[in-house]
């Protein structure tokens, strides 16, 4: 399959000294569900912030997405093809209106007003939000936010879908709403969580992160299941596996 993310060799310091990336190297096909795993401090959301450009690298290394190398001029371009959903939806929630809040980026985009309200309307029933076009974002669940969020993001209809920590602060109903959301999704799709278990369930592959290092790269159900590996890094089996396990 053709690779639409070649990391190279990549490293980052942060100004006060931690060293956050160390020699990453990560390609990731068209289409792949792709998990990035590990316990705090890992370096999980500081790679993710390098693959849209939020983050530079600026200790050696490189970074083409869909054949554009990172830099200056090609910045710009490469966010328009990747979608970031961050962890707190406040972070992108800022309309008076759930239809402000999704049309936002069309809008920036400079298309008709036509397309805007076409792409808009079209990212809302992906994620089963119609009808909520009225309502103001701030009033709604955890996850009705965590849906407008991503919602967002699809109405600029990215190549690339990145979510940090998608599950996170919901109720079992809705994180299993959203998890059953995700599986429809036709897009390369990068997770970072610590919910195992919707790694799991979403990602066929996942890589394992340590201090800033990949540790371990493959298919997901191996690397949960070995049960050295896992604790090595500070995590555990997810239950499911555990209890197969046992």
């Amino acid at each position: 399959m053709k690779k639409i993310i070649e990391i190279s060799n990549l490293c980052y310091t942060y100004p006060d000294g931690k060293t956050a990336l160390e020699n990453v190297d990560l390609n990731i096909s068209k289409g792949e569900s792709v998990g990035i795993v590990g316990a705090n401090g890992a370096g999980k959301t500081t790679l993710i912030l390098h693959i849209n450009g939020i983050l530079r690298e600026n200790n050696g290394g490189s970074i083409k997405i869909i054949d554009m190398e990172m830099n200056d001029k090609n910045v710009r371009k490469i966010r328009s093809k990747i979608g970031l959903v961050f962890q707190n939806p406040e972070d992108q929630l800022f309309s008076p209106t759930v239809f402000e809040d999704v049309s936002f980026g069309p809008l920036n985009m400079r298309l008709s007003a036509e397309e805007v309200i076409k792409r808009s309307s079209a990212a809302l029933e992906m994620v089963e939000m119609s009808g909520f076009e009225n309502r103001s974002s701030h009033h709604l669940s955890e996850g009705e936010k965590k849906r407008i969020s991503i919602a967002t993001v699809l109405s600029m209809n990215p190549e690339i879908l990145v979510l940090d920590e998608p599950t996170s602060n919901l109720d079992p109903k809705h994180r299993r709403e959203l998890i059953n959301l995700l599986k429809k999704i036709c897009k390369t799709i990068i997770i970072v969580s610590h919910d195992l278990e919707a790694v799991l369930e979403l990602c066929d592959r996942t890589v394992l992160m340590n201090r800033g290092k990949i540790v371990k790269d493959g298919k997901t159900i191996e690397i949960m299941k070995d049960k050295k590996l896992m604790e090595e890094n500070y995590l555990e089996c997810p239950l499911s596996i555990k209890n197969k396990i046992n």
